[in-house]
């Protein structure tokens, strides 16, 4: 990953927000959460250089139970017609990240993302976002971004609304 920016830490009262976006179906603040994201400057400008922005996928098992995607839900909020949720697939189903050790978390997402199919082209040489709700170790980004990274993209960034340290 080229880097990761985020908009906030992951402490009161946002850790409630995000908590309230993931595990309590609030949809609702997806949007406002976003516009928060926005609103940070080097968020923006990452923002308007990238080609596609891209959320983090689910894995199938947190989509169905939840319904929806709390990364997409911001990336669209985010970019719009320049979000593709179709460019890379969540191929693994490792254990949620909740819960483990830093040491897990750092192994649990390898394999995890492929390029979808026919998809090489569209990534190849553009500078592309990566959206997610919480970076903890950053292990899911750079994963995924090493993925689209090996697939030709030029550049991967990462945002996220809180960075839990």
């Amino acid at each position: 990953m080229d880097g990761c920016l985020a908009a906030l830490s992951y402490e009161w009262p946002w850790s409630l927000c995000v908590g309230r976006l993931k595990f309590r179906e609030d949809v609702s603040l997806g949007r406002t959460l976003a516009q928060l994201m926005r609103s940070k400057l080097e968020l923006a400008r990452a923002l308007g250089r990238a080609h596609w922005v891209l959320p983090v996928p689910s894995s199938d098992e947190r989509l169905g139970a939840r319904g929806y995607n709390p990364a997409q839900l911001l990336a669209h909020a985010l970019a719009g017609r320049r979000c593709r949720h179709d460019l890379v697939l969540r191929v693994g189903q490792p254990a949620p990240q909740r819960g483990l050790t830093r040491a897990e978390r750092l192994k649990n997402p390898r394999g995890t993302f492929q390029v979808a199919p026919g998809a090489a082209a569209v990534l190849h040489g553009k500078r592309l976002v990566l959206v997610d709700d919480v970076m903890t170790t950053g292990a899911t980004l750079n994963e995924l971004a090493r993925t689209l990274k090996n697939a030709g993209a030029a550049e991967v960034i990462g945002l996220v609304l809180a960075r839990d340290d």
